[in-house]
């Protein structure tokens, strides 16, 4: 619990549309060897990253370097239907080419 304290804390000031440590019980989980383990515990606010894109992805290609993953938060897959999707990859794209800068 401390360790991911001090992850949250370190990323709270650092990293763009932070959400903090999630400890919902999915992310609570038991090994095959019968440890408790958990999972997934720290999360983006995919949410507002996302209508941040799609309002203008150039704010989300400046603030975070390397935009390659930022569609692969679990979030996309379950709020998100493929054309929303789609919407948000050619905003990145849109975003990235040098006409849009």
């Amino acid at each position: 619990r401390r360790a991911a304290a001090e992850v949250d804390a370190e990323c709270r000031a650092t990293v763009p549309w932070w959400d903090g440590v999630d400890l919902n019980p999915g992310n609570v989980r038991r090994a095959l060897d019968g440890r408790i383990v958990l999972i997934d515990v720290f999360c983006m606010d995919g949410a507002a990253l996302y209508a941040q894109i799609l309002e203008d992805a150039a704010v989300v290609s400046d603030r975070i370097s390397g935009t390659r993953y930022v569609l692969d938060i679990p979030y996309i897959a379950r709020e998100s239907t493929p054309e929303e999707i789609q919407s948000l990859r050619d905003a990145l794209t849109a975003s990235r080419s040098p006409r849009a800068r």
